[in-house]
């Protein structure tokens, strides 16, 4: 099913979305690491 081309064009590719949960997961993992430490 081919939908709007506009939509297709701001939606991120798979590629994309990947590498950014990646980087929240590291942002959030190294935070959380510098929480328990300084505890």
């Amino acid at each position: 099913m081919p939908e709007n081309p506009h939509k297709a064009r701001k939606r991120p590719c798979a590629s994309e979305i990947i590498l950014g949960v990646t980087l929240v997961v590291l942002f959030v993992a190294s935070a959380l690491t510098r929480v328990f430490t300084a505890i």
